[in-house]
């Protein structure tokens, strides 16, 4: 499953979302999902942030997702996947040379479906796959709705963050029409003063717009475990050879 973590409004957790979901999925210590292949991250986003968060440093990468984006016949997308990393992750890394493939790729044909057919060679090598968008309707987060089966939203109780859905919703209607799919619209709503959350899905399809009801229980145990309820959680904070802060990952 692809899920792509979009909001064009900044600071809205999207990041912390991409970071401690596939965690909560790597950790796989809980019944609700059950990977087997493990989760690749990818980072759209030129600030970089969720790679600086899976450790990884920026200045020393010598290719990145955007050397697959501008060339995808040539750099597929797993020689430049990061293996390495804790908690069995995988890291399509991202730094600010991703500034430019937007205005790069505006005369390439079918631009908005160069993540799709990158991904699509490893889509089966892994049972999740996070992408992080940048806080843009652009090019980049285009690319990822266009892949996506899942969108999820981060939004906080903030008339700003709220008024940007809005126009979010209205993109990825017109994304998935063109392309013919359906899908699951996720919304993920925080309160920052009294630390409640609540989870909305939308089903839609090219011609439907429903609204279906989901149990949330999986949604809250992984919430549970990243911030550090669970036994195991609690255990690998303690590990110092962990080579990343684990307070970045899981607090």
């Amino acid at each position: 499953m692809i899920i792509s973590i979009a909001n064009n409004k900044g600071g809205t957790g999207k990041t912390t979302t991409a970071v401690n979901l596939g965690a909560a999925l790597a950790f796989n210590d809980f019944d609700c999902f059950v990977p087997r292949n493990g989760v690749l991250e990818v980072d759209l986003d030129p600030q970089g942030n969720l790679s600086i968060n899976l450790g990884v440093e920026m200045d020393e990468l010598s290719q990145t997702i955007y050397d697959v984006l501008l060339n995808p016949e040539s750099i597929p997308l797993s020689q430049v996947i990061i293996t390495d990393l804790s908690f069995d992750m995988d890291l399509a890394p991202a730094n600010i040379d991703l500034s430019g493939a937007t205005v790069e790729l505006m005369i390439v044909q079918g631009r908005e479906t160069i993540l799709s057919k990158a991904l699509s060679p490893v889509k089966n090598s892994y049972d999740f796959i996070l992408i992080d968008c940048p806080p843009n309707l652009g090019l980049l987060t285009l690319n990822a709705l266009t892949a996506a089966d899942l969108v999820i939203v981060p939004v906080q109780t903030e008339y700003l963050a709220m008024r940007s859905i809005k126009e979010l919703t209205e993109i990825i209607d017109k994304v998935k029409e063109r392309t013919n799919q359906s899908y699951i619209l996720l919304y993920s709503k925080s309160n920052r003063r009294s630390g409640e959350s609540s989870v909305r899905a939308t089903s839609r399809a090219p011609h439907q717009d429903k609204q279906i009801r989901i149990d949330a229980h999986c949604y809250r145990i992984a919430h549970k475990r990243i911030r550090g309820k669970s036994k195991r959680v609690r255990s690998l904070r303690r590990t110092e050879a962990s080579p990343m802060p684990l307070k970045r990952l899981v607090g």
